[in-house]
């Protein structure tokens, strides 16, 4: 099921869409870029504090986060007039940080007519290494490329799911019982080189050599 952008509109209005907004760009980040992304990016009550709202570090170009040191500023409804007070904020301070090796990134929920022309005339302006612009329209794109955030934005939305469960919520169904609840050790208990092997198999590289899983692995998942 895909999203439409009215929809991550109507949710930026939302009162406590300002809070999770920044979790949903770190979720997006998270899942579409490499294993090594160093992200800081502050969520729910932490919005409030004095500082960029995200700072990232990306081993490569993606679709929507670009290699290298990018600082990103989120608004929920923002348009024109909400990205120059931040873009001229963040030039004359940018907080320790060099705008000539840092990429400039300002996303919000709304749509933004005018995004195009804005990103242009700040590229032109040459005091960033470059600026991004993203609204309603690339947030539908983006969580195209990201089911398990979808997933998530859709329990946000209250959208049906079609009993799909996230690996929190599967575990959370699986664990209590009467009894209470089952730690992650009753699981792991005596399946140290297992655990192991599936660790490796979430952090290698994309590619058939090292996608496999051992024999014993596979048995034990059967």
């Amino acid at each position: 099921m895909r999203l439409d952008r009215t929809e991550i509109e109507a949710w930026g209005k939302r009162h406590g869409a300002k809070g999770e907004f920044p979790r949903l760009i770190s979720k997006l980040i998270f899942e579409t870029t490499p294993r090594d992304t160093k992200l800081d990016i502050p969520s729910g009550s932490a919005v409030f504090l004095e500082g960029w709202d995200g700072k990232v570090i990306c081993s490569e170009d993606t679709s929507y986060v670009p290699q290298g040191n990018s600082l990103w500023e989120f608004k929920t409804n923002g348009g024109t007039a909400e990205a120059n007070v931040d873009y001229q904020k963040r030039t004359d301070d940018p907080l320790g940080f060099e705008p000539t090796e840092s990429v400039f990134v300002f996303v919000t929920t709304a749509y933004w007519d005018n995004r195009d022309d804005w990103q242009e005339k700040k590229q032109q302006e040459d005091v960033w290494k470059d600026v991004q612009a993203y609204d309603c329209r690339n947030l539908v794109n983006w969580l195209d490329k990201a089911p398990v955030t979808r997933r998530w934005f859709f329990t946000i939305l209250g959208k049906p799911v079609n009993q799909l469960l996230t690996v929190e919520e599967f575990w959370e169904e699986w664990s209590i019982g009467p009894s209470g609840q089952l730690p992650p050790s009753a699981v792991s208990a005596g399946r140290d080189y297992e655990s192991q092997e599936l660790i490796n198999f979430g952090s290698s590289e994309a590619n058939d050599s090292k996608r496999i899983f051992s024999k014993e692995l596979q048995q034990d998942v059967i």
